[in-house]
């Protein structure tokens, strides 16, 4: 219970670090944003910034939540299609995503205009990326490992452009980019075929 705790107000401190660079970058503009800057509007001090990230870029970014621990427990024991018992983990993983949708317009719009942040969100597409292959690993077992780091490529690029189409499209749903994500990656496998 208190490390489930700990483990949540550790989430929490990391989104607050991150509201606040979001807020100081469009106030400010990226270069005039500094870490010590961040730590002030997060009321936080300049030592636990750099405990929760390396840099202002990584803290802009911020990486997506991993996927829940439950949910990827019962993907991998999971008996049914790949692509159905799939639902289940991009349910729990999308709906940890902050839909806030101004942010996600915000951060999209930084990364378009800020090549210097595309290496950090890069870095931390590749760490969702490698947690998603060692779940699909798992499921699909040592001799299919290899199938899995390609597979958790294509799903987390099927994730990326369903995110894509819920931020310009205002009436749409979170929700129901899963079904798009799942469309698509059904439809690729009739393509492969």
């Amino acid at each position: 219970m208190e490390n489930a705790l700990r483990v949540r107000r550790r989430a929490q401190t990391a989104r607050e670090i991150h509201v606040a660079a979001l807020e100081l970058c469009q106030e400010h503009g990226l270069d005039a944003v500094t870490t010590e800057a961040i730590s002030s509007r997060a009321g936080i001090s300049l030592r636990t910034f750099f405990n929760y990230f390396p840099n202002k870029e990584a803290a802009i970014v911020h990486r997506p939540p991993d996927f829940p621990e439950a949910a990827a427990k019962e993907f991998a024991e999971g008996n049914g299609s790949l692509l159905e018992d799939m639902r289940g983990l991009l349910v729990a993983h999308l709906t940890q995503i902050d839909q806030n949708r101004k942010a996600g317009l915000l951060i999209q719009a930084l990364l378009r205009d800020n090549p210097g942040l595309k290496n950090a969100h890069e870095a931390s597409m590749r760490g969702l990326i490698s947690e998603l292959a060692t779940i699909l690993a798992t499921r699909l077992g040592p001799d299919k490992d290899h199938l899995g780091d390609i597979l958790a490529v294509v799903v987390i690029c099927a994730i990326k452009k369903a995110l894509d189409s819920w931020l310009v499209e205002e009436d749409r749903l979170l929700a129901d980019s899963i079904d798009e994500i799942l469309v698509n990656l059904q439809q690729l496998g009739l393509v492969l075929q």
